[in-house]
C-alpha cells in the first residue's frame, strides 16, 4: 500500500504542475507542430511538454508518460566512471607543486548534467574548500602553485549534480607531500655483547638503506667509540653508488686492552652517512660491554696460582651472584676467585650435607690479567685443600 500511495501522491503533484504550467505560460507550438508547455532546453529542472494524444517525444521536451516516470522514479547520475589525480606523491624538495585532476561522469542524457564540482582540503581534515566547477561530463583541471609546507597530504573529491538536483560523490583522493627521511643502518650481529675485558675482537658489517628516493647516498664513514668517549674513524670514508641500499664492507676490529690507562670496558660502532642533502647522521650499533671474569675449578698450582687456568668462569660477577662448583672424585683442591672490589664471599654451601663450609676456605689476594694477558688487577682467591683426595663427586654452591 505504501508504494501505491507514493505513486498516487506523485501523480497528484504532476496534475497540479500541469495545471500551473497551463495557467502561467499558455500553450505553444514547437517546430514539429507538437503542443508544448515547457522546453527542456531552458532551465535544467524543466519537466517538458506533452500533447493530449501523446505523440512521439517532442523536440526539447517529454511526453506525459515520460514526465510521470521522472517524477515517480527520479534519476541520479549513473556513475562517476573515473576521478584521478597526478602525481600521487611530491618530493619534499619542491617549493610549489601542481596536481592534474581528471574526471569522467556517466549521466542520464534526458536529465542532463547541472555541474561537476571539485573540492579539496589539507591532510583530509576540516572543511572542504571549493576548487573548480564545470558543466562538462568529462574534463580535467590543473590545481597549480600549491605551496609545499610539509603538509602530510592534500585531499580531493568530486561531486556531480544532475538536472534534477541529485548528487553523486567520488571517493576521496590524496596526494602526499613527501618529507625528508634519513637513511637507516642495519648492523650485522655483534654477538656476544657481553665479553671479558681484553677479548673484544669482532667483525663489523651491515646495510645502509635510503628512504628518500630522490636523495642519493654519497658516502659513509665507519667509526668506533671506546668507554663512551669520543668517536674515532675506522679507515677512510667510503663512496657509494646511488642505489636503494648499500652493503657496509666488513671490517675486523680488535679493541685495545687499555684507553688512557683504563681497561676498555665498552665498544660501540657508528656509521656516519652523507647524502645529497649534506646530512651527516651517525647511526649507532649496540654496545659491546666488557667485564672481568670469575674463575673456579679443581686445578690450581700450589706454588704459583694460575687463576686463569681454572676450568670454569662466570662473566661479570656481582654481589649476590651464585654458582655451583662440581668437584670430581680424586680432586685435591677446590678454588674460586673474583675481582677484589667485590665483598667477601657470603656462603659456600656443601650441597650433599647442606652445610655452609666457607670457614674451611683460605682467602688470599692475587693479581690476575685480562683475556689479553694485560691489565692486571687484584682478585680474591678462596681455596680448600682436603687432607686426602675426594672419594666421590661433590658440589659446592657459592654465593658472593
Amino acid at each position: 500500500m505504501g508504494i501505491i500511495s507514493n505513486i498516487l501522491d506523485r501523480l497528484r503533484k504532476l496534475e497540479r504542475l500541469v495545471k500551473r504550467l497551463r495557467f502561467n505560460q499558455g500553450s505553444g507550438q514547437s517546430n514539429d507542430g507538437n503542443e508544448r508547455w515547457i522546453n527542456t532546453s531552458v532551465p535544467p529542472k524543466s519537466v517538458g511538454g506533452y500533447k493530449d494524444d501523446e505523440p512521439a517525444t517532442p523536440s526539447g521536451g517529454l511526453t506525459l508518460s515520460e514526465a510521470m516516470n521522472k517524477l515517480i522514479f527520479p534519476s541520479v547520475p549513473t556513475a562517476i566512471n573515473s576521478f584521478t589525480r597526478s602525481p600521487a606523491v611530491f618530493d619534499f624538495l619542491d617549493d610549489e607543486v601542481s596536481v592534474n585532476l581528471a574526471w569522467d561522469v556517466a549521466i542520464d542524457s534526458s536529465i542532463g548534467l547541472a555541474s561537476v564540482r571539485i573540492e579539496f582540503r589539507r591532510n583530509n581534515t576540516g572543511n572542504w574548500n571549493f576548487l573548480h566547477q564545470s558543466l562538462d561530463a568529462s574534463g580535467s583541471f590543473m590545481h597549480e602553485n600549491i605551496p609545499n609546507q610539509n603538509n602530510a597530504s592534500i585531499a580531493y573529491r568530486l561531486i556531480a549534480t544532475d538536472g534534477n538536483g541529485n548528487t553523486l560523490s567520488s571517493n576521496v583522493l590524496s596526494s602526499i607531500f613527501r618529507v625528508y627521511q634519513a637513511p637507516t643502518v642495519s648492523f650485522g650481529s655483534l654477538a656476544p655483547l657481553q665479553r671479558e675485558i681484553g677479548e673484544i675482537n669482532t667483525t663489523v658489517a651491515g646495510t645502509i638503506t635510503r628512504r628518500s628516493p630522490t636523495v642519493a647516498l654519497v658516502s659513509y664513514q665507519l667509526q668506533v667509540q671506546l668507554n663512551n668517549g669520543s668517536w674515532n674513524n675506522l679507515g677512510d670514508s667510503v663512496s657509494v653508488a646511488n642505489s636503494e641500499s648499500v652493503a657496509i664492507s666488513e671490517v675486523n676490529y680488535q679493541a685495545p686492552s687499555t684507553l688512557e690507562g683504563n681497561p676498555v670496558s665498552s665498544v660501540r660502532f657508528g656509521i656516519r652517512i652523507t647524502d645529497e642533502q649534506g646530512q651527516g647522521n651517525r647511526l649507532n650499533s649496540n654496545i659491546i660491554m666488557a667485564s672481568r671474569n670469575l674463575f673456579h675449578g679443581s686445578t690450581l698450582d700450589a706454588t704459583l696460582p694460575a687463576i686463569r687456568d681454572l676450568s670454569n668462569s662466570v662473566l661479570a660477577p656481582a654481589e649476590g651472584t651464585t654458582f655451583d662448583m662440581l668437584i670430581p672424585a680424586g680432586a685435591q683442591v677446590v678454588a674460586f676467585a673474583y675481582p677484589a672490589f667485590l665483598r667477601d664471599v657470603d656462603q659456600v654451601l656443601f650441597v650433599q650435607v647442606n652445610i655452609d663450609v666457607k670457614q674451611v676456605f683460605t682467602k688470599e689476594t692475587v693479581s690476575v690479567p685480562d683475556a689479553a694477558g694485560e691489565n692486571f688487577t687484584d682478585y680474591k682467591l678462596y681455596s680448600f685443600r682436603p687432607l686426602e683426595p675426594f672419594q666421590s663427586p661433590v658440589t659446592y654452591r657459592v654465593t658472593i
